[in-house]
Formats: C-alpha cells, sequence, structure tokens
C-alpha cells in the first residue's frame, strides 16, 4: 500500500535536507584541516557548495518538467548523493597525504591560488551537490501536478529547511563528540541511501499510473520582480546570517555549538515562516505584493534589536546566570546561552522572510513549467546569497563595520521591497513596504554610532581601537589600577584573549625563552598566534634569533600591534628580523617548506571553534615534520579553562608525536608543554641583556626558566597512559561536556619531587648554577603550592596560609616578580599605587576615617585605601617593618579587613620586638576573625616571644 503523498514524500524531503546538511558541515571541517579556517577559506567552501547547488537547480530543473516518472529520477538523485557524498568525505577526512599535496599546489600558484583552491573544491563537491540541488526542483514538478505550485514549493521549501535543523545540531551535539567524523559521514550517506529506498512505493504507484508529463499553462504575468525579491531575500538573508555569526561571536562562547545553535534557529524561523503562509500563497490576489510588504517588514525587524543590544545582554545574564564557582561552563548552559542570543537577532528577521518565500514562488511559478522555474527561482536566491555572504564578509564588514553593514542590508531589503511594490498593477497593498522602509531609514539614522561597539566590549576597560574586517572584530583597551593605567588587553569576540599586563607577559616569555634555551640553532623560529606581542617580544630578545615568522588569522589583531607595543615598550612587527603571514595556522605548515628551529603556539581558548585543529595529534605531527635538526616545540596548556579530560587528551596528543616532553610552569594555571625529537637540555645564558628582558616579563634570572619543571616525560607519559589522544577525528576538545569549578586546580595533582629540578639542565653545568636552579625550583614548587590558597575564605585566613608558602621564596629570589604577582603586590602595582597616592590631595583623602567620607569622595577614598593597602602588604613582605606599619597606621579597614590588619600590624610590632604592643594586635585579630583556625594561630602569636635579630 502507497503511504499517504504528503506526509511520506515530506518527511524523506526533511530527511534529505538533515543529510546535505552533514555533509556540508562535515566537508567545511575537512578541507578546513588542509586549507585553511580563515574566513577566506571557508567562504570559499561554502560559496563552491552553493555553486554546485545551483547547478543542480538549473540542470534537473528543466529535465524533470520533460519526464515522466520524477519520483524514479528523485529516487536515482537521492542514491547518487549517499554514494558520492560518502566518497568525497572518506577521501577528505582519510586522504591527508593527497589534499596536504594538492593545497601547497594552490599556494604554489601566488595570485591564483584562491581561483584554483575553488577549481579543487568544485572537483571535489560537484557530484553530489550538483545532485543535491536537483532533488527540490525534481519534487516541485512532481508536486505540482497534483496541488497548487506556490503550496508545493512552499512545503518543499520548509520540509526541507526543517530537516536541515537536525543536520546542523546533531553532528555537534552527538555525532561527532561521541562517535567521530567518519560515522557522521557514514550515517548521512545511510539517510540518503535510505531515503532512496523508502522513495520506492513512490516510485511503484508512478510506474503504474504512468502519467505523462504535464505542465501548467503559461499565464500572461509580470515575472521578473518575483527573481528580484527572490534575489534580494537570498542576499540578505545569506549576508544577515554573516553578521548575525559575527555578533554571537560577542555574545556567546565561540564554541562550534553556538554557531550550530545560531545556524538551527536560522533555518528553523526560516521553515516555520514558509509553512505558515504556504496555504495562502497560492490564493493571494497580489502575492509580489504581500512577499515586497514580508520583507519590508524583515528588514525592519533584523535593525530593530541593535537598539537594544547592550540592554538585552544584561537581560540575558539575568534570564540565564552563570552557575556560581563555576570558571568554565558546559555545552548545555552555552547553548542555551547561544539559543538566548540566536532567538533575539534572528527569529522575527527569518520568520518574514521565510514567509515571503511562498508569495513569492506563487508568483513565479503561475508562468508553467514548474521544474524549470523551480530551478531558475533558487538558483537566482542561491547565487543572490553566495554574493550576499561574499559581499558582507570581504567589502562590508572592513568598509562600513559590523553596526552600519546591518544598517546597509536592511535599507536595502525595504527599498527594494518597496519599489517591487509600487511597480505592481495593484498598489493597493504597496503602503505597508514604503512604511517599512520609512521606518527603517528612520532606525538607521537615529540609531547611536557606538551601539553595537559598547554592547560587544564589555570588558570594563577604556576602549583605544577597534578594528573591523572580514576575519573577525577586535579592540584594544586600556585597563586601570589605582585611578592609573596598568595594562592593555586585546579583545575579540566573546573574551579578553590577551593582555600586555606583567604577570600574563611572564608566561608568554617563559615560553619563548624555555624554547630558546633548549633548541640546539636559534636562526629560524615560527610563532602561531601573535596576540599582543609578548611572546614575539621574548623571542627577539635573543639576538641568536635570524628570523621570526609570525601567523595569525586575524589582520585586525595584527593592526592593533601599535597600541601594545606602546604599553610593552616595542614592536615586534617592525624588527627587521620579523616577517609576517596572513594565514591559519596550520595552512602555513602544510603549505610552507620552512624547517624551524623553534615552533612556539598560542592559540585562542582550546574549546573554541577550529581551534582544536591546534591541539590534535595530526597538528604536532604536522609541526615535528617542520623543525631543523635539534628543533623544539613548545605549546600553551590553559589548564584553567579545561577538564581533566580535556588536559589528559591534549597531553597524550603531544607526547604521541615527540619522544622528548615535559611540561613547564608559565604562571598561576597557565602551563607550557615543551618538546623535541632530540633529549631536552636547556643551556644557561648569562647574558646581560637577556637577564634584563627576562626580569621585564617578571621572571627572575635564566635558572627561573631553567627550574620551571613541573613534570618529565615519563611522568607525563605515565599520567596519560590509556587515554585516547585528542584527533581529527574527534576533536573532543571543541564540546566541553562539563562544568570547570572555581578551585579546581590541575597543578594540585603534583607532588614535589626534588629529582625535577635538574631534569632539564647539562650534567656538565657547573654546582653555583645547579644550586641556584634548585632554589628557583624550590620557588616554582611553593608558587604552584600557593595557588588554591588564593580562594581562601575570609581575608585574613588567605593571608596567612599564602604569606607563610610564599615568604621563603620571596626572601630566597626578591627578583622574581611572578611570585610577587601572586600576593598581588608585584613591582608594577607598587609603582602604580605610588602614583595614585602621589596624587594631589590623595594623602589628605586617605587618612580621613572611612566614615567621614562624603558620598561624592567614596570612589576616590576606596581605590586609595587599596592602593594604601598594597603598598602595606608589599612593605611586609619585603622585610621592611616599619614603612609596612606606617602604611597599616594610614588605613582605615573595612569590617571584612579589619582581623587582616589587626595581624599584619601585630606581625610588624612583633618584628620591632615591640612585644606588649604585639601581643594586643594578635589578640585584636583573633576577635576580630570568624575563622578557627586563624584565632588559634593568633593567639598563639600573642603568648610567643619577638623573634632574635
Amino acid at each position: 500500500m502507497t503511504p499517504p503523498l504528503s506526509a511520506w514524500l515530506f518527511a524523506l524531503v526533511a530527511l534529505s535536507g538533515a543529510a546535505g546538511l552533514a555533509f556540508e558541515l562535515l566537508w567545511i571541517r575537512a578541507l578546513g584541516l588542509h586549507f585553511g579556517t580563515s574566513t577566506p577559506a571557508i567562504t570559499t567552501v561554502v560559496s563552491t557548495f552553493m555553486g554546485g547547488l545551483g547547478l543542480g537547480y538549473v540542470w534537473f530543473g528543466a529535465r524533470a518538467d520533460r519526464t515522466a516518472r520524477p519520483f524514479a529520477l528523485y529516487q536515482r538523485l537521492e542514491l547518487a548523493i549517499g554514494v558520492a557524498g560518502l566518497s568525497v568525505s572518506l577521501l577528505l577526512l582519510r586522504g591527508g597525504p593527497v589534499l596536504d599535496a594538492l593545497a601547497r599546489a594552490c599556494a604554489a600558484a601566488g595570485a591564483l591560488s584562491g581561483a584554483c583552491t575553488a577549481a579543487v573544491f568544485a572537483l571535489l563537491m560537484l557530484a553530489p551537490t550538483i545532485a543535491m540541488g536537483g532533488t527540490v526542483p525534481v519534487l516541485a514538478s512532481a508536486l505540482s501536478r497534483r496541488t497548487q505550485p506556490g503550496r508545493a514549493l512552499g512545503l518543499l521549501y520548509a520540509c526541507n529547511t526543517l530537516g536541515a535543523i537536525a543536520g546542523a545540531l546533531l553532528p555537534d551535539f552527538v555525532s561527532i563528540p561521541h562517535f567521530g567524523m567518519t560515522f557522521t559521514a557514514c550515517a548521512a550517506a545511510a539517510t540518503n541511501l535510505l531515503i532512496a529506498l523508502a522513495a520506492q512505493p513512490l516510485v511503484r504507484a508512478e510506474r503504474l499510473q504512468a502519467a505523462p508529463a504535464t505542465a501548467l499553462p503559461a499565464a500572461a504575468v509580470r515575472h521578473s520582480p518575483a527573481l528580484v525579491l527572490s534575489a534580494a531575500s537570498g542576499f540578505c538573508a545569506l549576508g544577515l546570517e554573516v553578521l548575525w555569526s559575527r555578533t554571537l561571536q560577542h555574545w556567546a562562547a565561540a564554541l562550534v555549538t553556538s554557531f550550530a545553535v545560531l545556524l538551527a534557529v536560522y533555518l528553523a524561523a526560516l521553515a516555520l515562516g514558509a509553512f505558515a503562509t504556504q496555504r495562502f500563497a497560492d490564493r493571494a490576489p497580489s502575492p509580489l505584493t504581500a512577499a515586497c510588504a514580508l520583507l519590508g517588514l524583515a528588514a525592519l525587524a533584523a535593525i530593530l534589536p541593535l537598539w537594544a543590544a547592550a540592554t538585552w545582554r544584561d537581560t540575558a545574564r539575568e534570564w540565564l546566570p552563570r552557575p556560581l564557582a563555576v570558571r568554565r561552563v558546559g555545552l548545555g548552559h552555552e547553548a542555551v546561552d547561544a539559543l538566548l542570543h540566536a532567538g533575539y537577532l534572528e527569529l522575527f528577521p527569518c520568520l518574514l522572510l521565510g514567509a515571503a518565500f511562498p508569495f513569492i514562488a506563487a508568483a513565479w511559478l503561475k508562468g508553467g513549467k514548474p521544474g524549470a522555474r523551480t530551478g531558475q527561482l533558487f538558483i537566482v536566491n542561491t547565487f543572490a546569497g553566495v554574493l550576499g555572504s561574499l559581499g558582507v564578509g570581504f567589502w562590508l564588514l572592513p568598509w562600513l563595520g559590523e553596526q552600519a553593514s546591518y544598517c546597509a542590508l536592511a535599507l536595502g531589503l525595504a527599498t527594494i521591497a518597496a519599489l517591487c511594490a509600487l511597480s505592481e498593477r495593484r498598489r493597493s497593498g504597496a503602503w505597508l513596504s514604503v512604511l517599512s522602509l520609512g521606518a527603517v531609514l528612520a532606525a538607521t539614522l537615529l540609531l547611536p554610532a557606538s551601539q553595537l561597539s559598547r554592547a560587544h566590549f564589555r570588558s570594563g576597560g577604556e576602549l583605544i581601537a577597534i578594528e573591523e574586517g572580514a576575519t573577525t572584530s577586535a579592540a584594544a583597551a586600556a585597563r586601570f589600577l589605582y585611578g592609573e593605567r596598568h595594562h592593555v588587553e586585546l579583545l575579540t569576540p566573546g573574551i579578553s584573549m590577551s593582555t600586555t599586563r606583567p604577570d600574563a607577559r611572564r608566561y608568554m616569555a617563559l615560553m619563548a625563552h624555555a624554547a630558546m634555551l633548549a633548541a640546539r640553532g636559534s636562526e629560524r623560529a615560527l610563532l602561531i598566534c601573535y596576540g599582543v606581542g609578548n611572546t614575539a617580544s621574548a623571542l627577539l630578545a635573543h639576538p641568536r634569533l635570524k628570523r621570526l615568522d609570525v601567523v595569525d588569522i586575524s589582520p585586525e589583531v595584527l593592526a592593533l600591534s601599535p597600541h601594545f607595543a606602546a604599553a610593552r615598550g616595542s614592536d615586534p612587527l617592525h624588527d627587521p628580523r620579523t616577517r609576517v603571514f596572513i594565514a591559519d595556522g596550520r595552512h602555513h605548515l602544510v603549505t610552507q617548506q620552512t624547517r624551524y628551529d623553534i615552533i612556539t603556539a598560542e592559540p585562542p581558548p582550546p574549546s573554541y571553534a577550529g581551534v582544536a585543529n591546534l591541539y590534535s595529534q595530526e597538528f604536532y605531527r604536522l609541526a615535528k615534520s617542520r623543525l631543523a635538526a635539534g628543533g623544539v616545540i613548545t605549546q600553551w596548556l590553559p589548564v584553567f579553562q579545561l577538564a581533566d579530560a580535556d588536559v589528559r587528551a591534549l597531553i597524550a596528543a603531544f607526547v604521541a608525536e615527540l619522544p622528548h616532553t615535559a611540561l613547564l610552569y608559565g604562571y598561576d594555571q597557565q602551563l607550557i608543554l615543551i618538546g623535541s625529537r632530540e633529549p631536552l637540555v636547556l643551556e644557561a645564558q648569562s647574558d646581560e641583556a637577556l637577564t634584563r628582558a627576562l626580569q621585564r616579563s617578571y621572571i627572575g634570572g635564566v635558572e627561573d626558566v631553567l627550574g620551571s619543571v613541573l613534570q618529565t616525560d615519563a611522568e607525563l607519559r605515565a599520567q596519560v597512559a590509556g587515554v585516547e589522544p585528542l584527533s581529527d577525528e574527534r576533536p573532543s576538545l571543541q564540546y566541553p561536556r562539563e562544568n570547570v569549578a572555581e578551585g579546581t586546580f590541575y597543578t594540585s595533582r603534583f607532588r614535589a619531587d626534588p629529582t625535577r629540578a635538574l631534569a632539564l639542565l647539562s650534567q656538565a653545568s657547573a654546582p653555583e648554577l645547579q644550586a641556584r636552579v634548585r632554589s628557583a625550583w624550590d620557588a616554582t614548587q611553593r608558587a604552584v603550592s600557593a595557588l588554591p590558597l588564593r580562594d581562601l575564605q575570609p581575608p585574613e585566613a588567605r593571608e596567612l596560609a599564602l604569606g607563610r608558602t610564599l615568604a621563603p621564596a620571596l626572601l630566597e629570589r626578591p627578583m622574581d616578580q611572578g611570585l610577587w604577582a601572586l600576593l598581588a603586590i608585584d613591582e608594577e602595582r607598587a609603582r602604580l599605587a605610588q602614583l595614585a597616592l602621589s596624587r594631589p590631595a590623595a594623602r589628605e583623602l586617605v587618612a580621613r576615617p572611612r566614615a567621614a567620607i562624603a558620598r561624592a569622595d567614596r570612589p576616590r577614598y576606596l581605590v586609595l585605601q587599596d592602593a594604601q593597602w598594597m603598598l602595606a602588604r608589599r612593605a611586609y613582605y619585603a622585610r621592611e617593618y616599619a614603612t609596612a606599619l606606617e602604611q597599616l597606621d594610614a588605613i582605615d579597614p573595612a569590617p571584612v579587613d579589619r582581623a587582616r590588619h589587626a595581624f599584619l600590624r601585630a606581625e610588624c610590632l612583633r618584628a620591632l620586638k615591640r612585644r606588649d604592643d604585639s601581643a594586643q594586635g594578635f589578640r585584636e585579630a583573633a576577635a576580630a576573625s570568624g575563622d578557627a583556625a586563624f584565632r588559634a594561630q593568633s593567639r598563639a602569636l600573642a603568648e610567643q616571644q619577638p623573634p632574635p635579630d
């Protein structure tokens, strides 16, 4: 028995849409591994895919009207999609050497490399995409022989789009994280083959009926406005998708799943809009006028969310607050967050764009030949969409910026809708299109110029510069401490990516210096991801380095370099030894044959979309192949951003490819992996200029680099035994499934082992150097053990625990500002605090009692109190007790700080041998604290004699 045509066929159409989008996502990911994940590379993949669909629309659209059995043709198309799609997917996923060779050949073409890449993609994707494009016009031709053409095409469009939602969500939320890329490709192909099998009852019924090919009679209607509207809606829909994607990068975590959610909302709204109006399209007296009105309202709906962008972000945080005491939230929370933002941006514009489609189709298909005309309608819409994505990404965004690009698209769509409505003979409904155009124009002219930038860059800093381009939107922002400029940070979508803050410079510099000291040669270095230039500056501090290749995917980030150079004092991009490549880091290694003594990488957060490509086992294998003899790789390992399983998978990938490895301490939870094909030995250098460069980066001396070992090669391998390495096939790193809680310290698992102290030092090193390295290593262990103590509450318990842990290391290594920074009393903070307190009337204000401060003066008073606190604590830990006591006496502490204040005063008095005052101070500290352990310690100290000289 033949199943009901509507339910059966439209279910197959939905499944076909799911499989097609799954193939597209897989091909984008797989080709990105070899041809790069830059915006031009991804855009080329998408454009080639859409171009193949367009060819399928035209070719099979005309053929569908001439065949008596369109369902049989549809069955063959689905079979072709499954076979060709799986073949292409397996080649892309398993044919790495072939694809790398093609990528190198394309890169060697110079100015023609983009055209060569597009040609390669076309050869790979042409067969399956043409077959995919043929399915809709073939089915449109079949259904138009049984029902109204506008309704038929509207239903096909809606069902195919609804199915594509599953194709957008299932790969990233289910199949790739759990089963891998190859399984996902096989599942998509199996879906197409299942569709071909399930279509057999329709084919059999069609054979029995032997219905001849028929077409509706031509009608005397004006068709060109329908094609214009189809082109305008396609151009603006995909152009807006580019803009929504950019905006979502700022508002939600830049995970692959966030973009899957954005795409799903986009497709769902389009489909629901089309489904809602498909019954009315063919009955409308003037379908084009109705389409114009809907498109005009879509333009207005696209621009209105900009007006409340900043308010919306605060509202979204209230609706979905971040879990307390969580450093990184899991996939579910991030997906809901992305859903909120995507719905706010896309829902109403896409509903209206989708609702307009059946009306456009109804007007165009009245001319007869539904298959051919469906193909024409879709190819115009598709190629206009390609132009929209290209035009917005490569022209509007760099030229106008994000906010003005929204306005330009909305104005363009509203203008075309109004003109087309006025061109119709029935102008009675044109007033709504004209009114929409007026509203869009008013919204554009009245919108504040900085509306989106204020919503995007909300780090609390003072924006210095913004760079918007095809790749990303980035900004440099100054951050202040005690009212004085402290550092400059790089803001990229979603996060503060990097900073010139001194403690941040430490781990970036140590990553560079460790590589320079370990490499046998040091003439050529490769830096993947520039950031603010800290790592580049550290590499260039070594005069032996003859060439530094900087590779970054974002020209916008590199354009901000002068602003970070002003904060740091030098611009690495102006050094004659530096060469800059605007490229994906992995693609650079694929296409360049240069051998490097040093390869160092500091990519964005590992869980972000595409970044796993720079942490996988295949990446390390590729990087290893580009090492010169004795070459070294260093890799940033931000364990604070990762769950334990993620860290282990990443380390397993690293040690699987590099036979000699170690884990180094950078700063806080910023660790460094170092590896080589030869045994690792760090050679000490006694260079005064290098020592100064180290100290500028909060590293006390070269011995701090040598003594930074946290785990040796044997320990790393034992730790990840049996762990599946992170791989291209299963990039689990970009699917964070669990929360990472505050206070979770990966380094807490490391037990101090004195044999590590000299693990990377040459055995022939002088005894004096060995002693200094042991001392530095001991300081490293103390720093690591102090990390969890910074979360202790109340403040007096934290001060006591941190001080007891770090004070011996501070006494032993007073030049290591990284240790001082763990207590937030480093040299730069002290300089700014002194500067703040030297401002006019600052000393007089801070000396007043807290209760006497007027409300207008209170913000400045609190800032100055913080500065005074910092100087007092620094003097105390520097054992300048008289100065510390003077500073403490100038502070009227807040209730939460009274126990800590009394304790530090008592310690100073005790060191100054004022026993009675000291004992009284300890008793006051005990009385002010609610912490039992602190009270007991304070009372015990009250009974002790002052320490000897």
